[in-house]
């Protein structure tokens, strides 16, 4: 039992984030939440990504995780600190990774991550923690890690909001000093009546201050609806300096 509780910690640490022992529980549930769900044959491009994606997980460790009790969780960081395989942030109580070589996107300028549509399980720390991860690879400055970070999540909200499937798809890359980010999901069918064009003006108030700060923050951003299969697809991107 401890064993696959190790191995679940383990495994989510080396997708490149950090978090804290409830993070890193609700973290293990989306991971699980995905695996059942699956990805919409809508989101393309995605689909062989997202097959390495399951196979990187033991769906046994994150039924062990989801089951765990946070005092359990804490106990096995604090075994995995002794021995030296994850650090604590004793700030933010978070737990990373002590060997970053063991992270999936290590030294990789591109990287693909999926996210769960249930806010109650921190998807939007889990992209900000990878983001963030992944940027300081390339010694991109603070200030410029930190716009993408913030832009990040307000992209991953609105997707997360307004997304009628479980699953959304994100592919960051970085070459030379852009940084680019894809975020994709399926999204609810337009339905014209009055109830519904009130509901969605007050969705699309909040979707544009989203926008409005993603506008300001990125130096490109390009977001695209299909109406016949219900996707909704963004891509920016950011030119950075060290």
């Amino acid at each position: 039992m401890k064993k696959q509780l190790s191995e679940a910690i383990i495994n989510l640490l080396t997708h490149g984030v950090e978090g804290t022992p409830a993070m890193i529980k609700d973290w293990g549930k989306m991971c699980l939440q995905i695996i059942r769900e699956g990805l919409s044959e809508k989101i393309e491009g995605f689909h062989s990504e997202f097959m390495k994606s399951v196979k990187n997980f033991s769906t046994d460790s994150l039924l062990m995780l989801e089951d765990a009790d946070e005092k359990d969780i804490i106990k096995e960081l604090k075994i995995l600190e002794e021995k030296e395989i994850v650090l604590e942030n004793t700030l933010y109580n978070e737990y990373s990774l002590k060997d970053k070589s063991k992270i999936i996107f290590f030294r990789n300028n591109h990287d693909v991550f999926f996210l769960g549509n249930n806010l109650n399980l921190n998807p939007l720390q889990y992209a900000r923690s990878r983001v963030k991860n992944f940027c300081q690879q390339f010694n991109i400055n603070k200030k410029n890690i930190d716009e993408i970070i913030i832009s990040v999540i307000e992209a991953a909200e609105n997707a997360v909001k307004y997304s009628d499937l479980y699953t959304i798809a994100a592919e960051q890359s970085f070459n030379g000093s852009n940084y680019k980010i894809k975020m994709v999901n399926s999204t609810y069918q337009i339905v014209y009546d009055e109830k519904s064009i009130e509901e969605k003006f007050s969705e699309k108030s909040s979707l544009m201050r989203g926008v409005k700060v993603m506008n300001k923050l990125f130096d490109s951003l390009n977001i695209e609806r299909d109406n016949e299969i219900n996707c909704v697809t963004l891509v920016a991107k950011k030119e950075c300096s060290k």
